[in-house]
């Protein structure tokens, strides 16, 4: 789906790891075109002491540079505290566009799934198209995650930063450290889906994830998985939601399924395995999600095309 010309797109930068989004930062600073003005909202001053970013971080307005705008967020978590600074700065930041794009970067303490509610808001879900989440990981942010030994939020990955991001990338990662990654998300059911990039190979436009489309993913090597995406944008009535899907896992005895939906209240995280299901909040923003495993696609494609249907009958916007 073609982006408004009204909406400015966006790239959230996630990290625990100082020196690992500041190599992110620049790598994104370096894929502007010579033509392309950006403007970026930046947490950590002092590792940009290197390059176009050096001059131009330290100022407290939208001051326009030959390649963009720069401003600073001094307060920390952006969620919390620091949201009265985010509602101030992203107004002043627009006025002096328009922008090819906003980077937007995240303290280590920040709580990326209110970040995304709070840009997806109706304020401004208009001007704003939150296009990529991406999560630097360096070798000391992977060793304490594999270690567990590290006891603050700023020293491990959280869960809600991996279940907000659509791309995880890779700051000098040795190779062992990415193969033991890999192999611990692979078990996270929905952080399986993250893919990596080096961040030498990062690239714009390379995730795009609030227009995805409702899309039925089976194949013929995988008759047994049925799945289902909607839109971010999409907002589902939460009540009426909950019960189709119950009303479905009873009626099929579903053994293996998850959902993601985004209701008016927050997002909800539905899990059924081995028959027990269970509905709690959730921190995963990429999309509106049903997949559903160990299921006879082809023998039940009637009843699963009838609870699309009925599942997007409960979408409210």
């Amino acid at each position: 789906m073609k982006r408004p010309d009204s909406q400015t797109p966006v790239t959230l930068v996630l990290g625990v790891s100082t020196s690992a989004k500041s190599a992110l930062v620049r790598r994104l600073h370096d894929l502007q075109d010579a033509d392309s003005h950006w403007a970026w909202l930046l947490q950590d001053l002092e590792p940009r002491a290197t390059g176009a970013l050096s001059s131009t971080t330290k100022t407290s307005a939208p001051a326009r540079q030959r390649d963009g705008a720069y401003l600073r967020l001094s307060s920390g978590c952006v969620c919390c505290l620091g949201q009265a600074e985010l509602q101030a700065k992203l107004p002043q930041l627009l006025r002096a566009g328009p922008w090819a794009r906003i980077v937007i970067e995240l303290a280590s303490v920040s709580h990326p799934a209110k970040v995304i509610d709070f840009l997806r808001s109706k304020t401004w879900r208009m001007k704003l198209d939150i296009e990529q989440v991406l999560l630097a990981i360096d070798n000391e942010q992977s060793n304490a995650l594999q270690t567990r030994s590290a006891t603050t939020p700023a020293q491990i990955l959280t869960r809600a930063q991996l279940l907000a991001s659509t791309q995880l990338v890779s700051v000098d990662l040795s190779e062992a450290a990415l193969a033991a990654m890999r192999e611990s998300l692979s078990k996270i059911e929905l952080c399986a889906d993250l893919t990596w990039v080096d961040v030498d190979a990062v690239s714009i436009n390379q995730v795009t994830t609030t227009h995805t489309s409702c899309d039925l993913r089976t194949s013929a090597a995988n008759t047994h998985q049925f799945e289902l995406r909607w839109s971010a944008l999409r907002v589902f009535d939460r009540k009426r939601v909950m019960a189709v899907m119950n009303e479905f896992a009873q009626s099929h005895s579903l053994q293996n399924a998850i959902a993601i939906f985004a209701t008016e209240r927050a997002w909800y995280e539905w899990r059924m395995i081995d028959s027990n299901s269970d509905w709690c909040e959730s921190d995963y923003r990429v999309c509106n999600l049903l997949r559903i495993k160990n299921i006879d696609v082809t023998a039940c494609q009637t009843q699963l095309r009838d609870l699309q249907f009925a599942i997007e009958d409960t979408i409210t916007n």
